[in-house]
């Protein structure tokens, strides 16, 4: 018994240690025309307008050579509910600078509902909360290209 748990403990290290939780398949994918670090600065001021909304920036993965990414957390108050929607950034290779915007987890705090995928319990609805409530707005200040793309 006591070896067991000692693996689950070892291999839940191994897990976020070996960043292997930053390997999850996007929900959904958006492209921002302009690299990581001017969507930031954007994102920032935007979440600083809004006394619902909080914009943070997790881990940076990567390096010179294979490109960065930003682990980005957003929290947003929705009438009685408290959100919370995983997003990665990445920067990618071309002529004119471009942002991949990864959703990957939506999570609904108040009613413990949400996910890493598609499929999980009240996704749909999270999803279109976030667009709605978040991605339209940006695209009505031209911060966000909604190219998406489900998977």
């Amino acid at each position: 018994m006591f070896a067991l748990v000692l693996l689950t403990g070892v291999g839940t290290c191994i897990y976020f240690v070996g960043n292997i939780s930053a390997t999850l398949p996007p929900i959904k994918e958006y492209e921002y025309r302009g690299d990581v670090n001017q969507l930031i600065t954007k994102m920032k001021l935007f979440a600083s307008t809004r006394p619902h909304l909080i914009f943070s920036i997790g881990e940076i993965l990567g390096n010179k050579t294979s490109g960065y990414a930003y682990d980005i957390t957003i929290k947003m108050k929705d009438k009685s509910h408290d959100l919370l929607y995983e997003l990665k950034f990445e920067d990618t290779d071309g002529i004119r600078p471009t942002t991949k915007l990864l959703l990957i987890g939506a999570h609904d705090l108040t009613n413990n509902t949400g996910g890493y995928g598609l499929k999980a319990i009240g996704m749909k609805l999270l999803l279109d909360n976030f667009d709605s409530d978040f991605l339209i707005q940006l695209k009505n200040i031209d911060i966000v290209i909604l190219t998406s793309a489900s998977y």
